[in-house]
């Protein structure tokens, strides 16, 4: 398995022996890398404390999500807010480098970001900043990508997949019938909520790459 920086240089280069083996590497805020394996593997993203890197947020664990599992081309999402201050929103997109341009944010063309395209792939990524609210991430000519929201303030912050439009409508159907439900009959002091919201993160970190590879 090899691990590359975004010049094609090689960043590290590992050998995962046995299933379930699994290799740490730390990584910047600044970062990006391609992985690329000859067997299965399943790649996990950590970030760090703000009292471990100094910065904003609580930690985090993604999986991360590879290029040939892109299937949608539209996508709906709603972020988060706190009581107390506001959240700084970022969505991350991982695009083929051929399509990059053809982004719909809102349906307005996404202008201003910067793009780092990774020499070793066809693939180019970017970060765009959003407000708070309602936006959907579109391409113009129906080409698959894939996004992740997250948001950051001192203390706080979260994360999640950005999800298709169909399967987002579900989600929000859900969490309004959730919320109703909590309204009607609030949980007791004590009572867990096994509602389970999966979480990811672009921020500083470590990446935990398995070896998924069948015994």
């Amino acid at each position: 398995m090899e691990i590359y920086h975004p010049n094609g240089s090689v960043a590290n280069s590992v050998h995962l022996l046995d299933p379930l083996e699994y290799f740490d590497f730390d990584t910047s805020p600044t970062d990006y890398y391609h992985i690329s394996a000859d067997h299965p593997v399943q790649v996990a993203q950590f970030a760090k404390s703000r009292e471990r890197e100094g910065m904003l947020g609580d930690p985090f664990m993604t999986i991360l999500e590879s290029v040939e599992t892109f299937k949608s081309s539209s996508f709906a999402f709603t972020t988060m807010s706190v009581v107390r201050g506001s959240l700084t929103n970022t969505i991350h997109i991982t695009i083929a480098t051929a399509d990059k341009h053809g982004l719909l944010l809102n349906g307005v063309p996404i202008a201003g970001s910067t793009w780092v395209d990774m020499e070793t792939t066809d693939h180019s990524i970017t970060r765009v900043g959003v407000p708070e609210g309602m936006h959907t991430l579109t391409h113009s000519d129906g080409k698959t990508f894939s996004a992740f929201l997250y948001g950051l303030i001192r203390g706080v912050s979260y994360a999640l997949p950005i999800q298709p439009m169909p399967q987002a409508n579900r989600v929000t159907a859900q969490a309004r019938t959730l919320a109703e439900a909590l309204m009607e009959k609030p949980p007791r002091r004590g009572e867990m909520c096994r509602e389970v919201l999966h979480l990811s993160i672009l921020a500083g970190c470590c990446c935990r790459i398995t070896d998924l590879t069948a015994t």
